[in-house]
Order: C-alpha cells, then sequence, then structure tokens
C-alpha cells in the first residue's frame, strides 16, 4: 500500500483553510464538493435505517465515520487509477487542510489517516481474494465504525464490536445494503470515469468533469437496473 504512505506524506500545510482554498485548482474543489454531496446523502438515508432498526443516531459522529469512508473511496481511486503523482500531492495537501476541520473538534489527525489506510487496505485485499465481496465487506467495515460511535459517544481510534439480535441484524443489513451499493456505488462509477479520462484531472474543464460525472451517474443506474434491489 505504498501509495497511502505518498498520500500521507506531506509536510504540514502551513497556509490557513481560507488562504489555501484560494489556492487550490477548481478541479480539486469539485472533488470535495462531489464526495461531501454523496456523504451527505448516504447520512441522511442511513439516519432513516438506523432510526427505524436502532433507533440510536448522532448526526456528528456518524458523519465524521461516513465522510472518512467516502474520503477513501476518492484516496484509493485517486492512486489506483494512476492519476498524475502532482495530482496526488496536491489533492492531499488540499484534504488536510480541510481535516484540520476535524482537528478542531479533537479527533486525531493520526485517526482519520488510519481510518482512510485501513479502508483502502480492506479493498485492496478483497480485490486479491475472490472469495470475499468487496462491497459486503466495505459496507460492514462502515456499519462497525458507526455503531462503535453511536455506543461509545466519541470517535476513538476502535470501537467494541457491537453484537445484535441475528434475525434483526438480516433485516438491517438487507434494507442497508441497497442503500449502500445505490449511493457508495454511483459514487465510485464517478470517480472511474473522472480518473480514467485522464492522468492529470487539473486538464479537465468545469463541464467536462460534469459531463463525466453525468456518465458515472448513467452507469451506476444501469448497473442497478439489473439487480434485484427496491428502489
Amino acid at each position: 500500500m505504498k501509495f497511502l504512505k505518498k498520500l500521507f506524506a506531506s509536510k504540514e500545510v502551513k497556509a490557513t483553510e481560507g488562504e489555501l482554498y484560494q489556492q487550490v485548482p477548481f478541479q480539486f474543489k469539485k472533488l470535495s464538493n462531489l464526495m461531501s454531496q454523496y456523504s451527505e446523502k448516504y447520512c441522511t438515508e442511513t439516519e432513516i435505517v438506523f432510526r427505524k432498526f436502532r433507533k440510536k443516531w448522532n448526526s456528528s459522529l456518524t458523519r465524521f465515520e461516513i465522510d472518512m469512508f467516502f474520503l477513501s473511496s476518492l484516496s484509493f481511486s485517486i492512486c489506483e487509477l494512476k492519476q498524475n503523482m502532482d495530482v496526488i500531492r496536491g489533492v492531499q495537501t488540499y484534504f488536510n487542510s480541510l481535516l484540520q476541520n476535524f482537528s478542531a473538534q479533537k479527533v486525531s489527525g493520526k485517526i482519520i489517516e488510519n481510518r482512510v489506510k485501513n479502508y483502502c487496505k480492506l479493498k485492496h485485499d478483497c480485490i486479491n481474494d475472490k472469495n470475499r465481496t468487496i462491497e459486503t465487506e466495505m459496507l460492514n467495515g462502515l456499519l462497525y465504525h458507526i455503531e462503535g460511535v453511536l455506543v461509545v459517544g466519541n470517535i476513538a481510534e476502535t470501537y467494541p464490536v457491537v453484537i445484535q439480535d441475528f434475525f434483526g441484524e438480516a433485516e438491517f443489513k438487507s434494507v442497508m445494503f441497497p442503500v449502500h451499493m445505490r449511493i457508495s456505488g454511483e459514487f465510485c462509477c464517478c470517480l472511474k470515469h473522472l480518473f480514467k479520462s485522464t492522468s492529470d484531472i487539473r486538464f479537465l474543464s468545469s463541464d467536462k468533469i460534469d459531463s463525466l460525472i453525468g456518465n458515472g451517474k448513467k452507469e451506476a443506474k444501469d448497473i442497478l437496473s439489473n439487480l434485484d434491489f427496491k428502489r
């Protein structure tokens, strides 16, 4: 997982968040907005499921864990789909500045880094093991963090495993899995179209990025239409 070391290897950002935001390419800002939109949507729909089956919910804590999941998808895609190293470094620097917001809420930068690394390692391991289903294991990993943070009541490096009723858990995941596939799957399709189109996203115009995102959404819709999911 050498690409993850590169992703988190740069020196501490000296500029303020506002200064850095003015300096970064608009393409990076569009990536950030895209990730935020999907994370917010995932959070909103997951809250509905959790309130039905689990009752307990905390929007700020769970949003952090969901943000980390989507950040890991972005990190994995941007490296695996071979973006220029300057792009990887630039995106890393920009997202480091955004993640300083979490540090202000007393979330350790190490926790953020380890969350992303662990999700990326899990996905990488699943790709190399045909007996493991990527999306099922990624969902299980995310649910571990969401349920754990709700039990503990604050963000931590690790959480206790929450044991649920077997039949209730089966019903819960049967509802949660389509939500996960629809939102996370569409996000990954968008990233694939963006990063496969060029090795340097900084050369894409705003209209081209929007067009590629549209293509990714269409592909995701076509894939899901062939699956037996309740839409």
